[in-house]
């Protein structure tokens, strides 16, 4: 039997069944409130760690299409938080995140491949100020009813974003990878 007499077959099956086929994939919604955007880094051979306070994103999702997947984060870059006010103070400025002139650091998905019962293979873009990088990361996905939940750690190459290389770098001296932990709840878009 060809290929698409079978589909046409498991067509007429599940219309005749009342069971319908997702028409597309669900479009999901960063819940900020219940979901966590942390960075763990080195200054001055000390670890540290710090989070974003301010961030959303939106993304689709079809578990029978995966691959199709979409994701956008946008993380307000001046809503860094870290005990020292006097690092967080130098961390917006133009050295760093620039906050003024680029406001948000932006994570865009292109193509998510299972790897295994709720693993994933996240590859996508981050862009911080004006350089955007391609990246990738494993990360776990659990979707249970209206409540999706992802996690997993994105290592960030500062020097490839031209983060912290002036004049400051001769008195603060930062690790050579900041790694970005998530822990993001999403909720379908209303």
């Amino acid at each position: 039997m060809s290929g698409w007499m079978r589909l046409a077959i498991a067509g007429a099956l599940l219309a005749a069944t009342g069971v319908a086929a997702p028409a597309s994939a669900a479009v999901w919604s960063i819940a900020p409130e219940e979901s966590e955007v942390l960075f763990d880094y080195v200054r001055n051979d000390k670890p540290d760690t710090g989070r974003f306070v301010r961030f959303e994103g939106e993304g689709t999702f079809d578990p029978m299409e995966p691959e199709a997947a979409t994701l956008e984060i946008r993380i307000e870059s001046a809503s860094i938080d870290v005990e020292d006010t006097v690092v967080a103070n130098f961390a917006t400025t133009a050295e760093y995140f620039d906050s003024e002139t680029y406001p948000h650091v932006i994570y865009r998905l292109l193509q998510l491949t299972p790897q295994g019962e709720n693993r994933y293979l996240a590859e996508g873009e981050l862009t911080i100020r004006q350089w955007t990088r391609k990246t990738s990361t494993e990360v776990n996905l659990e979707i249970s009813g209206d409540t999706a939940h992802a996690t997993g750690t994105l290592r960030v190459r500062r020097k490839e974003y031209h983060f912290g290389v002036g004049p400051t770098s001769l008195f603060v001296d930062l690790g050579p990878e900041i790694a970005v932990r998530f822990d993001l709840t999403a909720h379908p878009a209303p």
